[in-house]
C-alpha cells in the first residue's frame, strides 16, 4: 500500500463501499482519502472496532466521528477550545468541533449516546487522556498546525500515551513532494518531509513501539501528477477518473501547492504499542 494520497486507492471497491457508507459521492479529494485510509487502518487493525473506545483529535466536522460510532465505538472527539484566539478561523468557517451537525449516517440517539466533546489542546494533551485506556487515536491533517515541525512531532509522541496496549494511532499530515529532506517550518501549516517521518519511524521503533512501513512510491499518472493551484478545486467525481486521466486540467485535489513553493499532497502513518 501506497501511503500518500493516490489515483490507486481511489479506484478501488473498498474506496467505493466507504464513500457510500458516508453518504458521499467519491472524489479525487484527498480529504476524503485521509478519513478513508484512517478508517481503514483502524478496521484492518482490529476487524471489528464494536464496544472498542477511540479518541480523535483536531476533529471539527469529521465524518469519522459518525462512522466510528455507525461502527459500534464510543468515541470522544477534541478540539481546540473555542474560545482560544487561534480557534477563530475554524469556527468562521465552519470547521470546528463546537459546530458539528449529523450527516445522517447514524441514529442521533445512538450517536448521543456514544460520543462525547471536549476541548484539548494537542501540544498539551491533558493527563485524563494519558493514562493508556484507548484502543484507537487519529488525527487528520492537525499536526502540520501546531506551531512547528517539532510540534507536531512532539504531539505524535505524546499522544501514544492514550493507547492501551495492543492499540493503534494513524495520523495524516502534509508531506512535501518536492523535496525528500526539505521540510517546510510554519507557525500555521508545516509541512514534514520523508526524512522527518523516517526519522520518527527509527525514534518510535527505540521506544518500543511498532511502526508499519512507509511506501513513498506512486504510479506516474496524469492525476498522481496533477498540482492543484490556489484557488483549490473541491475534487472531482471519481465517475469521471477516465477524462481526467487523458485531461488532468479537469483538476482533482489530491496534490496543492503550498506557500507558493511546495508541493504537498497527504500521507499517513500508523503507530501500533506493543
Amino acid at each position: 500500500m501506497v501511503n500518500i494520497a493516490n489515483y490507486e486507492d481511489f479506484i478501488t471497491k473498498d474506496y467505493k463501499n466507504f464513500c457510500n457508507e458516508i453518504n458521499e459521492e467519491s472524489r479525487f479529494h484527498r480529504k476524503q482519502w485521509e478519513f478513508f485510509v484512517i478508517s481503514r487502518e483502524i478496521l484492518k487493525h482490529f476487524n471489528t472496532i464494536e464496544g472498542k473506545n477511540g479518541l480523535g483529535f483536531a476533529v471539527g466536522q469529521e465524518i469519522l466521528l459518525e462512522y466510528f460510532v455507525k461502527k459500534g465505538a464510543k468515541i470522544i472527539g477534541t478540539d481546540i477550545d473555542i474560545n482560544d484566539a487561534n480557534a477563530s478561523a475554524w469556527k468562521n468557517t465552519n470547521q470546528h468541533l463546537s459546530n458539528f451537525n449529523l450527516r445522517g449516517i447514524v441514529d442521533k440517539n445512538i450517536f448521543d449516546n456514544s460520543f462525547t466533546m471536549d476541548y484539548v489542546d494537542m501540544n498539551n494533551i491533558p493527563n485524563k487522556y494519558l493514562k493508556s485506556k484507548f484502543d484507537f487515536i487519529w488525527s487528520s491533517c492537525a499536526l502540520e498546525h501546531l506551531g512547528s515541525i517539532k510540534n507536531g512531532l512532539d504531539f505524535i509522541k505524546n499522544s501514544l500515551g492514550c493507547l492501551k496496549s495492543g492499540g493503534i494511532a494513524v495520523h495524516t499530515t502534509e508531506y512535501n513532494l518536492s523535496s525528500e529532506t526539505e521540510h517546510c517550518d510554519h507557525k500555521s501549516s508545516s509541512i514534514y518531509s520523508k526524512h522527518d517521518l523516517l526519522t520518527l519511524k527509527i525514534e518510535l521503533e527505540l521506544l518500543g513501539y511498532k511502526v508499519l512501513p512507509i511506501n513513498f512510491n506512486r504510479e506516474n499518472n496524469p492525476i498522481n501528477n496533477y498540482v492543484d493551484k490556489p484557488t483549490y478545486c473541491g475534487g472531482k467525481s471519481v465517475k469521471l477518473c477516465e477524462e481526467i486521466m487523458k485531461n488532468p486540467k479537469n483538476k482533482c485535489h489530491i496534490n496543492l501547492l503550498l506557500h507558493k513553493k511546495y508541493i504537498s499532497t497527504s500521507i499517513y502513518i500508523v503507530i501500533i504499542k506493543n
